[in-house]
């Protein structure tokens, strides 16, 4: 799970130094923006589908390994 975050701490500041030198492109910036945040969203939706399932006991485990969670 730490590791998770610390993958996405790492993209985040990333980021940040690709948008330094886009500065007077604010077109690209902001669909720069657009699209990181839309990744942002997708890696912690998974770090916290992760979380429940391995705070879950191995019956649980089972059973939502079957089942599909609704997005």
């Amino acid at each position: 799970m730490a590791e998770g975050l610390e993958l996405v701490s790492h993209i985040i500041v990333q980021v940040a130094e690709v948008e330094k030198p886009l500065s007077g492109l604010e077109g690209l910036k902001t669909e720069l923006s657009r699209t990181v945040v839309e990744l942002y969203v997708g890696a912690l939706k998974f770090l916290a589908t992760s979380r429940r399932f391995f705070g879950q006991n191995a019956g649980g485990k089972l059973i939502s390994s079957y089942v599909q969670p609704a997005c």
